[in-house]
């Protein structure tokens, strides 16, 4: 009885703590910063906002980029530690799903699709999407990186679309405390 007893002061205490974030959650804009990796030059930076829907909006701004499309995902791994920003580990999501476009509602929660550059290198960011969040668990960007590609994601290719060297890589904030609010 003793175990049943601290199981429950345990799922009490982690409800408690789940609850805490989602408030603090609801009422911040986390930055994360875009740096350089794969020895390119781009960078940039990108403002993550949860809705009142429960989705996620991404909003931001990447430099130095070659003009076109680049593949933009959200990895399982917080860590850009590696030169080519391997240690960011694959896209964010359930391995039982596809790589997809972001309109596909069975893709995985990382793939965002393309971003766009103009003819001076500079992608303007705004994506919503519903698979993402800060404050579920189970959808949860937190703790996690994002990263921008050299080339165009096909929204085909498995299981990461084939969108070549990791040129920018940001770590996401583990908790929304570390932030600067609204």
């Amino acid at each position: 009885m003793k175990i049943h007893g601290f199981i429950v002061s345990f799922v009490f205490v982690l409800s408690s703590c789940t609850k805490k974030e989602e408030n603090l959650c609801s009422n911040q804009v986390l930055r994360v910063e875009l740096e350089s990796r794969s020895n390119s030059q781009v960078k940039g930076f990108l403002e993550l906002k949860e809705l009142s829907s429960g989705s996620l909006e991404i909003s931001g701004k990447v430099e130095n980029l070659s003009p076109g499309e680049h593949g933009f995902h959200v990895h399982e791994v917080g860590d850009c530690s590696a030169l080519d920003a391997s240690s960011a580990g694959p896209h964010f999501g359930h391995h039982d799903e596809k790589h997809a476009d972001l309109d596909h509602q069975d893709r995985h929660a990382g793939d965002l699709g393309n971003i766009l550059a103009d003819s001076r290198g500079t992608a303007l960011i705004k994506i919503e999407s519903k698979k993402l969040c800060l404050s579920d668990p189970k959808c949860s960007v937190l703790g996690r990186s994002f990263i921008v590609h050299a080339e165009p994601d096909d929204l085909k290719s498995q299981p990461a679309g084939n969108s070549g060297a990791r040129q920018a890589c940001g770590l996401i904030p583990s908790t929304c405390s570390s932030s600067s609010g609204n």
